[in-house]
């Protein structure tokens, strides 16, 4: 059963800081009812605000750099092992929805196996990029026509969204009778996130409004009409994100203890499942 206490200390507000683009600090917030942290955000806030048009990862055709190079590395791999488990699940020629699907390279992978693929991306930029490769990209589920599909996708998308309960609901409405639902989240209980604290790179406030835990993502499937049908790790995320912890912390050779911290990070998880980021197969209850 999920731990009730919580991951980070709560004798003050635990404060991170968006070490990507504006540098303010931003409150956590554990909500025992939920298993999840809530990122605090200040009346009035606009969280779109903090979303840079050419600078957010996931929205970049080519991200450059080292870390924009491994990105590159990690997301080639990464397609090939999501597919493989994807794989059993799925008909010949499914009706998949990729919600968040960023530039499209995931959704272009699928149609590439035979799949018809429709995506959901609300930055006009990474929506451009991802109709330039042939998907069917639009700015809201609202502005996709009714439809069911074999298999719903959210990759790294649901600690984005301000009303997880919400979405879930809207997205179980759009899964065929036999569909799955498949989310990408990061662990807040991952060793990688007890090592690194407020400079754990996952946090990503303020553009992830929520933090998950294995027992909060039961819940809210629970809660949502799913179960957890299949859990797997995202091992390439603990070397990703411990790098950039370790860049935020300004230390020196950021690149070589990233990787080290990755790898311890990962071989406890190989007795805990805490993996730095896991993703799930829901089904329908």
């Amino acid at each position: 059963m999920e731990q009730q206490t919580p991951p980070f200390p709560t004798s003050g507000p635990f404060v991170v800081k968006d070490h990507s683009f504006s540098q303010e600090d931003f409150e956590l917030y554990w909500d025992t009812t939920r298993l999840s942290a809530k990122t605090l955000l200040p009346a009035n806030t606009d969280p779109l605000a903090y979303y840079p048009q050419d600078d957010y990862i996931s929205h970049q055709e080519q991200p450059t750099g080292l870390t924009g190079g491994l990105y590159r590395m990690a997301q080639r791999f990464m397609m090939t092992y999501k597919y493989n488990k994807l794989l059993p699940l799925l008909p010949n020629q499914a009706q998949l929805l990729d919600y968040g699907c960023g530039v499209g390279s995931f959704a272009r992978y699928l149609t590439h196996q035979g799949h018809r693929v429709y995506g959901v991306e609300p930055n006009t930029k990474a929506r451009q990029l991802a109709m330039d490769k042939g998907i069917q990209a639009f700015a809201s589920l609202e502005a996709l026509h009714p439809q069911s599909f074999d298999a719903i996708l959210l990759w790294h998308v649901l600690e984005h969204l301000p009303e997880p309960e919400k979405a879930l609901q809207e997205l179980h409405q759009r899964l065929a009778p036999e569909g799955h639902l498949v989310l990408a989240v990061p662990n807040l209980r991952s060793a990688d996130a007890q090592h690194y604290g407020a400079y754990w790179a996952a946090y990503d406030v303020p553009r992830h409004l929520w933090h998950f835990s294995q027992g909060g993502i039961a819940q809210l499937a629970t809660q949502t009409g799913f179960r957890i049908r299949a859990t797997y790790p995202m091992p390439l995320d603990a070397f990703y994100i411990s790098l950039l912890s370790e860049h935020y912390k300004g230390n020196r050779l950021s690149a070589v203890k990233g990787f080290f911290q990755g790898l311890r990070s990962n071989l406890k998880a190989l007795f805990t499942g805490e993996f730095s980021s896991l993703f799930y197969v829901l089904e329908k209850c």
